[in-house]
């Protein structure tokens, strides 16, 4: 967007809440565990985080 994030109106950590994303997404990664991917927006970007780790930002 262009913006330095500490400007941003809502800051990403205030509209998701990080130790739960980390909760949904660790498990994952045990053996025997399926691949995991949580998509939520975020101002006009949709955020796709998966259990390895990848963010993907897609307008």
């Amino acid at each position: 967007m262009g913006v330095d994030p500490l400007d941003m109106e809502t800051p990403l950590y205030d509209a998701i809440d990080p130790d739960e994303l980390n909760a949904l997404l660790g498990g994952a990664g045990r053996t025997g565990r399926s691949p995991v991917e949580v998509t939520f927006q975020y101002y006009e970007y949709t955020v796709t985080v998966d259990s390895n780790g990848s963010v993907t930002l897609t307008e």
